[in-house]
């Protein structure tokens, strides 16, 4: 964290690191929720990442945004799986086998 290097992420990277994150900080201007540190379990020992809040948000409403995003979905359990089977209403048929 002395010498900073600006690098841009994968989009899963991103996911990773928050999903299974080792630590995390974040950082506030006054009130102003404005950066994070975090690392994950698997890169600890590598590298620790500064994500600006406003790129964050931004990541976050290109999958809010986006018109193939799951609305509502139902389990049905598979008998042939011994697991249930999620899927969007209406195209449940396709998981079935």
């Amino acid at each position: 964290m002395d010498n900073p290097q600006p690098v841009s992420l994968p989009v899963l990277t991103v996911c990773n690191q928050l999903i299974h994150y080792y630590w995390m900080q974040t950082l506030t201007n006054n009130r102003s929720f404005e950066l994070m540190l975090v690392f994950s379990d698997y890169e600890r020992h590598k590298w620790a990442y500064e994500i600006q809040i406003v790129d964050l948000l931004e990541m976050f409403q290109v999958f809010a945004a986006d018109s193939s995003a799951l609305t509502s979905a139902r389990l049905e359990w598979n008998e042939k799986r011994q697991d249930y089977v999620v899927a969007p209403h209406g195209k449940l048929e396709a998981l079935r086998d």
